[in-house]
């Protein structure tokens, strides 16, 4: 998942483009979606604009950011000019991975993670349970507390195909750190640790301050919510940005416990790392780094032409080459006079050059994040012929 993918015909290239070229895929539900169809026009399915490339001299089409939502069958149909119709199909399997996170990041899937109804209650109370979600094929769960895997008991209950546990009459012994590991033929991963705090009656219940996690979401494109959650008593948080101490005002918010920070019209700035440090009158704590990562741009694109210069003679060698500021890094897609080259890549290198390749050259940056892109003001070059040049 997440790769690019080619689906190549045999077809040989006609001496006519093809009149129609029509691309489909019936899904993992029965579910059969037009993914394009090419004639004098492009019409492509909203979920697969800028997602895909079309080769309309052979049919052949280009997948890109594949998810598990694209696996299914395949089908190509092509209309030459002047003959029939020819139709292909091809069957795409895609593999999920499993990626565990101990910190919760921002603007990324969470793939793992364990989830509990209490951390903090009395003894021979209960029951508690965890209950593990994951992304991926086929994913199998085991449960760990501390280095020791967790069975089935008379106190324990493991369901949900083991990806639900249950402990029943909780007792100081049960403290954790709860751990689900799953894994499938393609990977594995751990997720972060649970501890619960179990007061048991002798106890006095002001407890020393234990920072248990720290984690980002997003409620819309510009808007981030940290959390920081303690076991102990009566906790104080302080939040960082790097050294720098966070304060409500200019754009961020601190509720009145100072657990929860909102931070407003998010920008490529506000990256971290960001800590969150916990104490009381017992002890103190911080937790690890947490950064997130911003999606932005492309900005600032640049089209540098090598060598510089308008006019070159038939078989010169030019190189074109293309920059801009992106997260991720933007998708470059090259142009001559408006009309797609079929190019993708940062450089272009025109070598032994033909007066036919004369005109204006354009390179337009894509973000496949934000689904934003930008295009460069047009390089002309022309290219001499036998009395002089062309344009």
């Amino acid at each position: 998942a997440g790769e690019t993918v080619t689906f190549a015909t045999t077809v040989t290239p006609p001496a006519t483009p093809f009149l129609v070229v029509t691309w489909s895929v019936t899904d993992v539900h029965g579910t059969l979606k037009n993914i394009i169809t090419s004639t004098s026009v492009n019409e492509t399915m909203q979920e697969y604009r800028d997602r895909i490339t079309l080769f309309r001299h052979t049919g052949s089409l280009e997948l890109r950011n594949v998810s598990l939502r694209d696996a299914g069958d395949f089908t190509v149909t092509v209309i030459p000019a002047g003959g029939a119709q020819q139709r292909g199909n091809c069957k795409l399997d895609v593999h999920g991975m499993l990626h565990s996170y101990t910190d919760w990041p921002f603007l990324h899937t969470l793939q793992l993670e364990v989830k509990t109804n209490a951390t903090e209650m009395f003894e021979f109370s209960g029951p508690v349970h965890l209950s593990c979600s994951s992304t991926g094929t086929s994913p199998s769960f085991r449960w760990l507390n501390g280095s020791s895997e967790v069975t089935e008991s008379e106190r324990v209950q493991i369901t949900g195909g083991g990806s639900k546990l249950t402990v029943l009459n909780v007792t100081r012994y049960d403290l954790g750190p709860f751990r689900c590991h799953v894994f499938n033929l393609i990977s594995n991963g751990t997720s972060g640790p649970v501890v619960l705090s179990v007061h048991c009656e002798s106890q006095i219940n002001f407890l020393p301050c234990k920072f248990d996690r720290i984690y980002a979401r997003n409620l819309n494109p510009r808007q981030v919510v940290l959390s920081c959650s303690s076991a102990g008593s009566f906790p104080t948080f302080v939040w960082r940005n790097g050294s720098a101490e966070l304060a409500a005002g200019d754009g961020v918010h601190i509720d009145g416990k100072g657990a929860v920070v909102t931070i407003l019209n998010v920008s490529r700035y506000d990256e971290g790392p960001y800590t969150c440090h916990v104490f009381n009158n017992f002890s103190n704590a911080t937790s690890r780094p947490l950064k997130l990562s911003i999606s932005y741009g492309p900005e600032s694109i640049h089209l540098k032409q090598f060598p510089p210069g308008e006019y070159f003679a038939r078989g010169s060698n030019i190189s074109l080459s293309c920059s801009a500021a992106c997260r991720p890094s933007a998708r470059f897609e090259w142009f001559l006079n408006g009309e797609s080259l079929s190019r993708t890549g940062p450089n272009l290198n025109l070598v032994n050059v033909l007066e036919n390749q004369s005109g204006n050259y354009s390179c337009r940056a894509v973000n496949i994040k934000t689904a934003k892109s930008q295009m460069t003001k047009p390089s002309a070059i022309f290219i001499q012929c036998k009395s002089g040049f062309i344009k």
